[in-house]
């Protein structure tokens, strides 16, 4: 088990040089099928999202289970962006690119 959460976190780490430049979208998807999600993981992903420098405006879930849910629920809520769980990646993919296309007619 250590060693497959070090994996995950290891690969988070690595992402979050990813997704925090400043050319990459403020819409961010974190996908954990078949992932044994521990606490070490969500404050991990706590963590990449609140003080990495970025501001975001959308994060999907997908692949979480109950507990996980509602551990990063009400460690994400109120913090200035929309928090979303879905059981799909097909329905992440829809959701995010549909506000990002709203959000670019918006400005328009």
């Amino acid at each position: 088990m250590y060693g497959y959460e070090e994996l995950v976190l290891c690969k988070l780490d690595g992402d979050i040089k990813s997704f925090t430049r400043p050319s990459s979208t403020s819409y961010i998807c974190f996908v954990f099928y078949e992932t044994i999600v521990t606490e070490h993981i969500i404050d991990a992903v706590k963590r990449s999202v609140l003080e990495c420098g970025k501001r975001f405006v959308k994060i999907a879930f997908v692949g979480l289970d109950k507990k996980s849910k509602r551990r990063l629920k009400n460690e994400l809520k109120g913090k200035g962006f929309v928090v979303n769980f879905l059981e799909g990646l097909e329905d992440a993919k829809q959701g995010l690119l549909l506000n990002s296309q709203l959000s670019v007619l918006r400005r328009d």
